[in-house]
């Protein structure tokens, strides 16, 4: 049996008066549940699922659970079971529907928590005091059957809330113990090994009967990007608070937790550090709730958190604790017959869609009251929007009066030629039906903006390139104008230097601007400038040099200096020979592109010294001189008769 439903968004202020300008969403059931008689005389088995199912890539078959009708006697009617479907209707109908009674242990009610799948197409999912697994064509087999689980808390405990799986096929799971407060955050490795990686109950982590860190998770996730999990932790009836009382006023108290736990130093003895990234108040934001049909969930979406607690849609950041913001209080109108027009009670998974925004659903309120809604929380698409201030929340459809009331959360399927498919599960009034599996699909909606380099030197180009999905009506603006095709690519010349921003807005199919933006460094051309004092000396004298460089750096002497050199400075150089003197200064740019000048300095020779002047002759004209004569000539005859006498 199949219907078809369709309403437009409404906006959550405008209900009573307008339509919000926004794309239609189509609801399409693809599976009602029976009833005990249709059950029990041979109709489809099933019924009043907790949670909705999971697309199984491996097959592309939808993978459930349901609370009850999982036998069709009654002995077995209320049994909980499987579920299995190729989400694809022909002639109305589901061709290959599939259940599997729940054959783990003989609990009623068993299968409360969502359904994973590993890498290699196998099922997990809670039962009650175990965890089971399930292949396609088998059996429901005990995923601890083969454990010793007396060490944790001996063994007595049961599997909730919104379970999670990482890329190496290791199971997060919450395990809790009401009667003897029992709370820890488990992990099922994909060697089969089980640990305690948090232990809430833990005495350092209690204050009279206060859990400071939060009790048992309701909701986790994997964050590939952090390597962590991170998680809402919930706050029991038993309980005094979980999580924090500083700041709190009188008469309230603590009402849950999100926690991080970094997966890169987690302890495997319970001991693993647990970082608290918000304690919720009660009186402003209500219980972190792990209620079989409205548990409360979070999802990721960049650097921020978005989730539910029992009266409020909320967005954290992961670093910034200061930045948490309440984006929608349930109840809040200001109008008290329209209190819970915009839905009570979140319910379920949220769904981070290829759309760009966040889908959720509750499990009361809306028109009637009763029957829950489908809201969206609009995420900022605007790359300047830091703060994602411009995140608001939408309600987009009520579920009164439709084919099955009471929804009970949503998973993502898969994305296909630019739409995605969400599906979803009703939990059923329990009088005219047991609820129902339907589906709805939304366009994708991305922008890419981007360029090759971020910095370039003016004179050159920048090449900007952009794409979009299911995106039109595109503008540039910033340093650049005019209207864009949908995709492309130009070529900037920019006309100054200094720091450019190119934005590229576009609206998607609800009419939501996205914008993107690029900024460019547009640095002045290279320059080197390379003097000296002078272009002669003599040898013995010194010659200055000076350079400056912009947007240069690796300076480098050769020539008749040498060495490293800044790229601005002056160096006093005195050469030791004459003759022609060239100083050679290399610098590059960013691309590694010498510029080189030379300064040519000619060395002149030093010149010769000045011969010392000769001595004036003596003036023999005076008596003395005479005198001298005399001995002259007395001396040459005595040597003259002396070499006679050796002859002889």
């Amino acid at each position: 049996m199949r219907h078809t439903f369709k309403l437009a968004l409404i906006t959550s202020a405008l209900f009573s008066a307008n339509l919000a300008s926004a794309a239609e969403i189509n609801l399409q059931q693809l599976h009602a549940f029976g009833t005990p008689p249709t059950i029990m005389m041979g109709g489809d088995k099933g019924m009043m699922p907790a949670k909705p199912p999971t697309l199984n890539t491996h097959n592309g078959k939808l993978i459930g659970t349901f609370l009850s009708g999982g036998g069709s006697d009654f002995a077995t009617l209320t049994q909980s079971g499987i579920y299995s479907f190729t989400p694809q209707l022909t002639e109305g109908e589901l061709t290959d529907y599939t259940t599997y009674i729940n054959e783990v242990n003989n609990d009623t009610l068993a299968f409360v928590t969502n359904t994973v799948v590993d890498s290699q197409g196998v099922v997990y999912g809670g039962a009650n005091r175990t965890l089971f697994k399930w292949s396609e064509g088998e059996v429901i087999e005990d995923a601890l059957s083969h454990l010793d689980l007396s060490s944790i808390n001996g063994g007595d405990f049961r599997v909730q809330g919104l379970m999670t799986i990482d890329a190496q096929d290791n199971f997060y799971f919450a395990a809790y113990e009401r009667g003897s407060d029992y709370s820890a955050l488990l992990r099922l490795n994909s060697e089969g090994e089980i640990a305690v990686l948090i232990d809430f109950s833990r005495d350092e982590y209690k204050q009279g009967n206060i859990f400071t860190k939060g009790e048992a998770p309701a909701s986790l996730i994997y964050s590939e990007q952090d390597n962590a999990i991170y998680g809402l932790a919930h706050k029991s009836s038993k309980s005094d608070g979980a999580g924090s009382t500083e700041g709190l006023e009188d008469g309230d108290f603590p009402s849950g937790t999100l926690f991080k736990l970094d997966l890169t130093n987690a302890k495997t003895d319970g001991s693993s550090e647990v970082q608290i990234l918000k304690t919720f108040s009660n009186n402003l934001h209500g219980l972190i709730d792990d209620h079989t049909l409205a548990t409360n969930s979070l999802v990721e979406s960049g650097d921020w958190l978005y989730g539910t607690s029992a009266k409020t849609v909320w967005r954290a950041h992961k670093t910034n604790l200061d930045a948490f913001t309440v984006l929608h209080t349930f109840g809040s109108e200001q109008n008290e017959a329209e209190t819970n027009l915009n839905g009570k009670t979140p319910a379920g998974p949220l769904v981070v869609a290829a759309d760009g925004n966040i889908y959720g659903t509750t499990s009361a309120g809306g028109s009637d009251d009763n029957s829950g809604v489908l809201f969206r929380i609009n995420l900022s698409t605007d790359a300047r929007d830091l703060d994602k201030e411009q995140d608001n929340f939408q309600l987009v459809l009520h579920f009164a009066d439709q084919a099955s009331p009471l929804p009970v959360g949503l998973t993502a399927g898969a994305l296909v030629n630019g739409e995605q498919i969400i599906y979803g599960a009703t939990n059923g009034d329990a009088v005219n039906d047991t609820g129902s599996v339907y589906q709805f699909t939304v366009k994708e909606h991305a922008l890419e903006f981007n360029t090759q380099t971020t910095e370039i030197t003016l004179g050159e180009s920048v090449e900007v390139n952009w794409q979009s999905t299911n995106l039109s009506q595109c503008t540039a603006s910033g340093d650049w104008q005019g209207a864009k095709e949908a995709s492309g690519t130009e070529s900037i010349e920019p006309s100054s230097e200094g720091e450019k921003s190119y934005l590229l807005s576009c609206q998607d199919t609800d009419q939501k601007t996205h914008v993107q933006l690029v900024n460019v460094v547009v640095n002045p051309k290279p320059e080197l400038n390379f003097t000296s004092s002078v272009t002669e000396i003599t040898l013995g004298e010194s010659v200055e040099l000076n350079w400056q460089t912009s947007n240069l750096s690796q300076c480098t002497a050769s020539g008749d200096w040498e060495g490293t050199k800044e790229t601005s400075g002056t160096e006093t150089i005195e050469p030791s020979t004459d003759g022609n003197k060239s100083y050679i200064l290399t610098c590059q740019d960013n691309d590694q592109t010498d510029y080189v000048q030379t300064l040519d300095i000619l060395v002149n020779p030093a010149p010769e010294p000045e011969p010392e002047p000769e001595p004036e002759p003596e003036d023999n004209s005076s008596s003395g001189g005479a005198f001298g004569g005399l001995i002259l000539a007395l001396g040459l005859l005595v040597g003259r008769r002396f070499r006679n006498k050796i002859k002889s």
